[in-house]
C-alpha cells in the first residue's frame, strides 16, 4: 500500500493521566469521528494506556463505519506531556548536531 497524503485520515489521539480523547481527521483537519476514554499514561500504567488506545480506536472506527482492523490509510499520532526529562529534551538536539557532524566528518575522511 502507498502513503498518499490526500486521502489519509489521521488518529489524533490526546493521553493524558486521569483521561484520554481522540479524533479522526481528514486532510483539511475537518473532524470525521471522535471518543473518549480512561487514562492513557504509558509511564505510569502502560497496559491500561494500551487498552484506552485500542477502546479510542474501537470507537472512532464504529463512528467511521469501519471494522477495527482497517487501518491501511490511517496515521496514528499520540501526544503525551511530560514523558521526557527537562534534561534529555533540551540537549537532543545538540547532541544529534554533534553525531552528525561527526559521521560527515568521518564520511568524508573515509575516502
Amino acid at each position: 500500500m502507498t502513503f498518499d497524503v490526500t486521502t489519509n485520515l489521521y488518529f489524533c489521539v490526546d493521553a493524558g493521566g486521569t483521561r484520554s480523547r481522540a479524533r479522526v481527521l481528514d486532510v483539511q483537519g475537518k473532524s470525521q469521528a471522535q471518543a473518549a476514554s480512561g487514562p492513557c499514561n504509558p509511564a505510569t500504567m502502560f497496559d491500561q494506556a494500551v487498552e484506552s488506545i485500542r477502546d479510542l480506536w474501537r470507537q472512532c472506527a464504529a463512528s467511521l463505519g469501519r471494522r477495527e482492523d482497517e487501518t491501511g490509510d490511517i496515521v496514528f499520532a499520540l501526544g503525551l506531556s511530560a514523558t521526557i526529562p527537562v534534561a534529555l529534551a533540551a540537549w537532543t538536539p545538540a547532541g544529534i548536531s554533534m553525531l552528525m557532524g561527526a559521521a560527515l566528518l568521518l564520511h568524508l575522511e573515509d575516502g
